[in-house]
């Protein structure tokens, strides 16, 4: 079937084509270069539904939090750093007189060292936190190192048996102190000897606990040695038979009753003179945490089921809770789940504050941290569009988790100088999950549609449906639309050949980037796949899950194709119609290794400068965004960068410079409608509503006496 063409009326067709050349025939087509990108802690403000400013929205949201408490940046406080054990992310919050503030810097001596899991503690004995995470055999020590330039380092720190892991002495000799990767492990000074002991869920059943008493100090006289003994592999005679069912004495739990061996959390309570080390500990399967008090002491624990002055707090539900003291008198619960293959978890509210009120905990917030972040939930699959017609771009967030679909950030500042307030939430379908978005004019009238995806938790395809906006720019009756995405796959919209049709790029689990054209309308599509391997993208192991993107990535007017895969390196091909110049480049940071993000991270392009390449941002598993500014300069052109648009418009009309020239908007018979001064970089907003449809043109000339038109097509 022959493609359809976008019904533009036959006497302005001529004019079209006269404004596609004008639109992008000053722009040199350059080749593909390595563009160089800096992660910003700071960006434009934004303010919640209630008014409040966020003082941190650019973290990139929480999910999995373990929470540790360490000083990274060289001044003696400590710091909170959290990893994200869904998103595998490293977060660190710097003390500061006013407060926490994310200082992204310092999470990097962090990343190539946390695997699974983190905990610090001074194990070395020099007064400073040091990081003990997973290794292959069980427990790795990156011990805390102040630089010569005062800076923090990590340093692989061996044992005194001079290896890598931790290893324990037991009544079978020498063993390594095993731990599952799904588990968080105790660590405490249980008998006051100045070193730390651990206590690990046993690693085949996950049933019962052993304890490691840390014999350093009484073997070598130092802390730093790390040698311990197994002093037993049933402490306290606790068996965990499931979900707040413990059996105590060294009574087994039934066998029917063991549900799963692996994903627990362990936190140790302090000792108190009255007691010894008690425990708090969550699982996987399970949405509350078991406290059981100690009236024993570490060596011959006598551990009970309810707190020794009150009852047993009424915790808030949360699956596979952890525990972190912040102090005596600050508990922090967050979820320890590393996936949701079900989309069952709200990930926006998944870390728990409470503060001890006497003998009681009590709730403060179940959104600790997060609620100074924009952050959605799992999974952040952000777009921009002006959906209120005022000539800056708005925020759009999906997400993939339980909660709405879809989030809005009004632009309330402008395109120079954005202001972000949080407006409404939009559930399509309350039975649909891993939601994603889009927007296009599929109506054809100068306004956008928003277009969105969701999946059955229990069906292998996307449902989509669009829907028009109201005079509240609000979407309204969502409408089934055609197009068939399966799970795994992802996928993006564009016209990438400027024939007003929408075309579509769909990358696969396996690699594979497939190409289709629109031989319908953009309303009612009929998708036709034109090419199989677009861009020669067949199935590689080293590019799985694979999600492009369309945008103008290097700013030189021409579309390209930009995607992430779970190898985490972002890969973009220049002007993907021009065949010759199909070069994959890498991005890359200021030193020039390669961007890297983690899985399911999902990149939408937006030219805040005009003649520089786009900025990325970044929606992260963890529910939120970062954003990265290029540091790279844009091609050089023969005229200034510049732009018009919405183009076609029904009313309202956006002209942009990058640098300071002098407007002018004249009908075709050259009659002046509007004229003005632009500042660079600053754009300016027409009302066209008024007049009559047809055919008009801006011109702008700039201070060296160059001058460039375009035609504006307004629509009735």
């Amino acid at each position: 079937m022959p493609k359809k063409r976008f019904r533009i009326p036959n006497r302005w067709a001529h004019a079209l084509g006269s404004f596609l050349l004008s639109a992008w025939a000053f722009h040199s087509s350059s080749q593909a270069q390595n563009l160089e990108y800096a992660l910003m802690s700071d960006f434009m403000p934004v303010t919640d539904a209630s008014g409040r400013s966020l003082t941190m929205p650019w973290t990139g949201g929480l999910n999995s939090a373990q929470i540790g408490q360490a000083e990274v940046n060289g001044d003696d406080r400590e710091d909170l750093v959290i990893y994200d054990r869904y998103a595998r992310l490293v977060h660190t919050l710097i003390q500061t007189d006013s407060g926490l503030s994310w200082q992204p810097e310092f999470a990097l001596p962090l990343l190539d060292r946390v695997e699974s899991w983190v905990l610090f503690a001074d194990v070395t004995g020099d007064g400073n936190a040091d990081l003990l995470t997973a290794h292959p055999f069980g427990i790795q020590v990156y011990a805390y190192e102040k630089q010569p330039d005062g800076s923090v380092g990590w340093m692989h720190y061996p044992t005194a048996l001079n290896e890598a892991y931790l290893q324990a002495e037991s009544p079978n000799g020498l063993v390594n102190i095993q731990v599952s990767r799904a588990d968080v492990i105790g660590i405490r000074d249980a008998d006051g000897d100045g070193d730390q002991d651990l206590w690990v869920f046993n690693f085949s059943t996950g049933t019962t606990i052993n304890y490691y008493r840390n014999t350093s100090v009484e073997t070598t006289g130092t802390m730093g040695a790390l040698t311990f003994q197994r002093e037993t592999n049933f402490w306290g005679g606790l068996s965990d038979c499931g979900c707040g069912a413990v059996a105590l004495d060294s009574i087994l739990c039934r066998p029917a009753a063991v549900e799963h061996a692996g994903g627990k959390s362990l936190t140790i309570l302090a000792p108190n003179g009255a007691t010894g080390p008690g425990i708090l500990f969550g699982d996987e399967l399970c949405e509350q945490p078991v406290w059981l008090d100690n009236t024993g002491n570490a060596l011959a624990p006598q551990l009970q089921e309810q707190f020794l002055t009150d009852s047993l707090p009424s915790w808030q539900s949360l699956l596979f809770p952890a525990g972190y003291f912040l102090g005596q008198d600050t508990l922090v619960f967050s979820t320890n789940l590393s996936e949701n293959p079900l989309r069952t978890v709200d990930f926006s509210h998944t870390l728990h504050r409470y503060t001890r009120q006497g003998s009681t905990w009590q709730r403060q917030e179940d959104n600790w941290l997060q609620q100074d972040m924009l952050d959605v939930g799992a999974e952040a699959a952000p777009t921009w569009a002006d959906l209120d017609l005022d000539g800056d771009p708005d925020l759009l967030v999906a997400q993939a988790g339980l909660g709405d679909g879809l989030h809005i950030w009004w632009n309330e500042g402008s395109l120079d100088e954005p202001t972000l307030v949080q407006g409404p939430s939009y559930l399509p379908n309350a039975g649909l999950r891993n939601w994603k978005v889009w927007v296009a004019d599929l109506t054809e009238d100068g306004k956008p549609e928003i277009i969105m995806a969701g999946r059955n938790p229990n069906s292998a395809a996307h449902i989509f449906f669009y829907a028009e906006l109201n005079d509240a720019f609000e979407p309204i009756n969502w409408v089934p639309w055609s197009f068939t995405l399966f799970n795994g796959e992802n996928m993006d919209l564009a016209d990438i050949d400027r024939d007003g049709l929408l075309e579509a790029v769909i990358g696969l689990p396996a690699g594979r980037i497939r190409l289709l054209e629109n031989n319908g309308t953009n309303l009612e599509p009929e998708w036709e796949e034109t090419e199989s391997e677009f861009l020669g993208l067949g199935n590689d192991a080293n590019r799985v899950f694979v999600r492009p993107v369309f945008g103008d990535v290097n700013a030189d007017g021409e579309p390209d194709l930009l995607y992430t895969s779970q190898s985490g390196e972002v890969i973009w091909f220049s002007d993907i119609n021009t065949p010759s110049i199909r070069t994959p480049q890498t991005l890359v940071d200021a030193s020039g290794a390669p961007l890297e993000f983690p899985a399911n991270t999902q990149i939408s392009l937006i030219g805040w400068e005009l003649g520089k390449p786009a900025y990325l941002c970044v929606g992260l598993p963890g529910g939120g965004i970062r954003w990265y500014r290029p540091l790279s300069e844009g091609p050089a052109t023969e005229f200034p960068t510049w732009a018009v648009y919405p183009n076609p418009t029904a009313g309202r009309l956006s002209i942009r410079s990058a640098e300071t020239a002098e407007y002018w908007l004249v009908t075709t018979q050259g009659k002046i409608l509007e004229q003005g001064t632009l500042e660079a970089q600053a754009p300016v907003l027409l009302d066209l509503s008024a007049l009559p449809e047809g055919l008009y043109a801006v011109q702008l000339v700039w201070a060296d006496g160059r001058r460039q038109s375009r035609s504006v097509i307004k629509f009735p």
